[in-house]
């Protein structure tokens, strides 16, 4: 019976202080890219509660071109972070790196040594993280210009022959009259040219960013309550089509597109979005009471396993 109070005590105290084992995540704005763009992609870190975490990047088929402060990174270009902060719940972002692909083909991104604090403040070793980005070799169309040859043939004149009185004889003249040929080149019609796919302005309701209408992709961070965008945009072409994907936002990262259309050519315009929650107390009250908690249930444990001895 004693043995059984122990057993039960032991999986009271302990049940509640384990979890699932803490890691590191990739995610990538696409998986498609053509020869020469460039892709964002964000390291998480995941645990019951979690403060950072540290590793070493490295592409191959493409180059790191930005390094973006995200949590406690330093914003400065290299193939290598480290971030330990204030404990988060559930997840954290910890860095953004944009990469730049070199060739067709399939550009992979790994992060190696990757470490991760967990809930216990512990720096735990993860495995290695391997995202592949397939890499396509962007299509080109090319415009024939119809040209025309006008020729108009020699127009050849009469000659006027008057008979001689004097016994000579005078040879016909002929004269003859050529028109140059002259090459026209007949104008192309409905001409497209690159605000055709192009916003001419873009706003977000409660956010604050720069557009411009030559510029595609906007990282943007927000501490807000905003759960879902209202965007308000104009096209210089009044007859080109835009689409927009969802503006749900979630805590964390979000990338929405905004496509225009025009006479089978697409513009898209990237906003990564990265919400965070507004910084409060309630985390390090949460964390507080989950290690008074952890330190009481021990005592209690001691207490009873001492009184249990003594019986």
């Amino acid at each position: 019976m004693k043995k059984k109070i122990i057993l039960l005590l032991l999986l009271v105290v302990v049940l509640p202080i384990s979890a699932k084992a803490a890691t590191l995540e990739m995610s990538c704005a696409s998986s498609t890219i053509n020869v020469g763009d460039s892709v964002r992609c964000v390291i998480t870190g995941k645990d019951s509660m979690v403060s950072g975490g540290s590793g070493k990047v490295s592409v191959s088929n493409g180059s790191i071109t930005n390094r973006e402060k995200i949590h406690c990174a330093a914003p400065s270009i290299t193939d290598e972070f480290s971030c330990y902060d204030e404990m988060v719940e559930n997840k954290i972002d910890i860095v953004a790196y944009t990469f730049k692909s070199s060739s067709a083909g399939t550009m992979t991104i790994t992060v190696s040594d990757a470490t991760v604090v967990d809930a216990n403040f512990d720096q735990v070793s993860v495995s290695n993280i391997t995202k592949k980005i397939t890499v396509k070799q962007p299509t080109t169309t090319t415009t024939t210009k119809a040209t025309t040859r006008q020729t108009q043939a020699p127009q050849v004149q009469p000659s006027n022959t008057q008979p001689q009185t004097q016994g000579t004889t005078e040879s016909p003249v002929t004269e003859e009259t050529t028109q140059a040929t002259e090459e026209t080149t007949v104008p192309e019609t409905n001409a497209k040219t690159d605000s055709d796919t192009q916003l001419s302005s873009l706003s977000i309701k409660d956010v604050v960013f720069t557009f411009q209408s030559d510029k595609y992709e906007y990282n943007i961070e927000l501490t807000s309550d905003i759960t879902d965008l209202v965007l308000d945009y104009k096209t210089y072409n009044a007859n080109a089509e835009v689409t927009v994907s969802s503006t749900k936002l979630v805590m964390g990262m979000n990338n929405i597109e905004i496509k225009v259309t025009y006479a089978g050519e697409t513009s898209t315009y990237k906003l990564n979005i990265n919400k965070k929650a507004k910084k409060d107390n309630k985390r390090e009250i949460i964390r507080i009471a989950k290690l008074v908690g952890s330190v009481v249930g021990m005592i209690g444990l001691s207490y009873v396993l001492i009184i249990v001895i003594k019986k």
